[in-house]
């Protein structure tokens, strides 16, 4: 892992990576001193506290990697007050129906795009498999799968964003990619509700979670945006991706540096 130092004297500045200096620089002005900074954030900036004329074009939204063993000026920073990482929202609710669209941009051709499973087995779970959407759900009484499959392995790997809706009625799951046919399956069980009050997962698993219903064995690699999650009769839910509360694969939300 790359070790980055960071050194500022008054009003000189100098970037180091794994001790060779990579690149120097002067802040214009003659002020030595940095006054009123009160929150470090490490690995992006939430949206709301980020002025537009600091949102570089082509920029990141997010650090998708790991960082560890933070020092300013010598001192270990400690554990963070807040995180903001990628996708597990905590207490995602499936019962008889349930309809999730969402929008992707990937750059591999395997992941897995959300999975939700609880200890007794139920789950739902939406993946890439070599360019084919596969959607799975399970009310205790067999499988229900539904799959989209793509001319070849990289069609939806074009740069463009593309649009999935999947949803589960009952004992049938449907699937559409791209206002494209509507594709349906179904199982051979009386079950009709799947039991799951547990996390929703986006673009992956965190490590050391398995979850029922996921083959993929990668994570998702890619930007996902305009993900909403609806009950039969009720308005859609749109997740908030700005703030997630957990994180799994290579995952860019919303903003997208893909093109």
């Amino acid at each position: 892992m790359p070790l980055v130092r960071l050194l500022r004297t008054g009003v000189d500045g100098t970037l180091y990576v794994d001790g060779v200096e990579v690149v120097s620089g002067k802040a214009a002005g003659s002020p030595k001193y940095i006054n009123g900074l009160k929150v470090l954030h490490l690995g992006g900036t939430p949206e709301d506290l980020m002025p537009n004329e600091c949102r570089l074009a082509g920029s990141r939204v997010s650090f998708p990697g790991c960082i560890r063993n933070v020092t300013v000026d010598d001192k270990d920073i400690g554990p963070p007050t807040n995180s903001f990482k990628t996708q597990d929202f905590k207490s995602h609710s499936v019962g008889t129906y349930e309809e999730i669209t969402l929008e992707i941009k990937p750059t591999s051709h395997t992941g897995v795009l959300l999975s939700s499973s609880s200890r007794k087995g139920d789950y739902i779970a939406l993946e890439m498999i070599r360019g084919n959407i596969i959607f799975r759900a399970e009310n205790g009484g067999g499988a229900l799968v539904v799959e989209y499959v793509a001319d070849n392995p990289l069609q939806l790997c074009n740069g463009q964003w593309h649009k999935i809706k999947a949803w589960k009625d009952y004992k049938v799951v449907r699937l559409q990619v791209d206002d494209g046919e509507i594709l349906e399956g179904g199982g051979k069980g009386a079950q009709t509700g799947a039991d799951v009050y547990d996390p929703l997962y986006i673009g992956g698993l965190p490590e050391g979670e398995t979850a029922q219903g996921v083959t993929a064995t990668e994570q998702y690699t890619g930007c996902i945006r305009n993900l909403k999650s609806g009950d039969m009769g009720k308005p859609a839910k749109s997740f908030s991706l700005t703030t997630p509360l957990d994180m799994a694969g290579n995952v860019y939300l919303g903003e997208c540096p893909y093109s």
